[in-house]
């Protein structure tokens, strides 16, 4: 599951990347540990989890229908929006804190990618 959930991730986040800018990429090689991560979370504002998990996000914008809702909720007692949200924005955060500590173990030893462009980058830091 995970690594069909990076495979529809993949072109999302690359068109984030797309459009950084030179200024941005200079800031994020220069960035702390997570700069890039931190700066990717940001701009894709929650959508990593729906990309990843599209059934979660299909959940979640039932969950989000106003009469689904208080069915539901009257049905059983649950709030489901409100665990839809808490079940995303939590995937999300363990999602992203995997990234930022790859990214920072990437920062501390560049040479361990093997990709000369990425070596060159962090070592003009």
């Amino acid at each position: 599951m995970a690594e069909a959930g990076a495979r529809r991730a993949a072109p999302v986040i690359a068109d984030t990347v797309r459009v950084i800018g030179i200024d941005n990429a200079a800031a994020l090689i220069k960035g702390g540990p997570t700069a890039a991560t931190d700066f990717l979370r940001t701009a894709m504002a929650g959508s990593l989890v729906e990309t990843m998990v599209p059934a979660l996000g299909d959940g979640l914008r039932l969950a989000s229908d106003p009469i689904v809702g208080q069915a539901i909720a009257g049905l059983t007692g649950v709030d489901l929006t409100g665990v839809a949200r808490s079940l995303s924005a939590k995937a999300e955060t363990v999602i992203w804190g995997e990234i930022g500590r790859e990214e920072a173990a990437i920062r501390a030893n560049p040479e361990a990618t093997g990709d000369p462009l990425l070596i060159a980058a962090l070592k003009l830091v």
